[in-house]
């Protein structure tokens, strides 16, 4: 597949379709493209982020300053997943920090999957922004729960929900901020 593919697609939908909302969840040079074709989500996790803007992040104000950029530049959300220490999302008005329970031994397959459909399912149903996050959160911590492939049911993600944190980032203290950041190896920094 062209490194541009996703750029090539996202620019076409937007052409034939004007109001159609595209999401974005890649990698390496299919994101750095594709992010160039002003997706109306895009959710990278913190390692795709950090090789998107073929940085380190060693502060949360390197995130920050990213994260910001790219949402001025014609992004509605952009949401970059932690894992199990959360989720944090931006737009141009708003931005937040989700944090869901620990999960012992969590399975991560499907789960940023799982987190992207249900953020995009709310804020098509809502326009919430925050309300979004919070649900995304909850159905991505629930599908950890779930063995293999399998997706949670609705009511397990309403368990979760009430269980899942969400603060404005302008609220967040500083050992939060250094707390959610990860340790960067060079490993998993590389491109593929």
């Amino acid at each position: 597949m062209p490194a541009d593919f996703y750029k090539k697609c996202i620019d076409n939908l937007k052409k034939n379709f004007p109001s159609i909302r595209v999401c974005l969840d890649a990698d390496n040079q299919p994101l750095k493209y594709g992010i160039q074709a002003h997706p109306y989500i895009v959710k990278p996790n913190i390692w795709e982020f950090s090789r998107l803007i073929s940085k380190k992040i060693t502060s949360f104000e390197i995130l920050k300053n990213a994260a910001e950029k790219f949402v001025s530049s014609g992004i509605s959300f952009l949401i970059i997943t932690l894992g199990e220490k959360g989720a944090i999302g931006f737009s141009k008005n708003e931005s937040y920090y989700t944090k869901s329970v620990a999960i012992k031994k969590g399975n991560t397959v499907g789960c940023g999957d799982i987190f992207l459909g249900a953020f995009a399912m709310e804020i098509s149903r809502s326009g919430d922004f925050r309300k979004s996050l919070l649900f995304a959160t909850a159905a991505g911590t629930a599908k950890s729960i779930k063995p293999g492939t399998e997706i949670p049911e609705p009511e397990e993600i309403e368990k979760i929900l009430n269980k899942v944190s969400i603060k404005s980032i302008g609220e967040m203290d500083e050992k939060t901020k250094i707390s959610i950041l990860p340790e960067m190896p060079e490993k998993k920094l590389k491109a593929n």
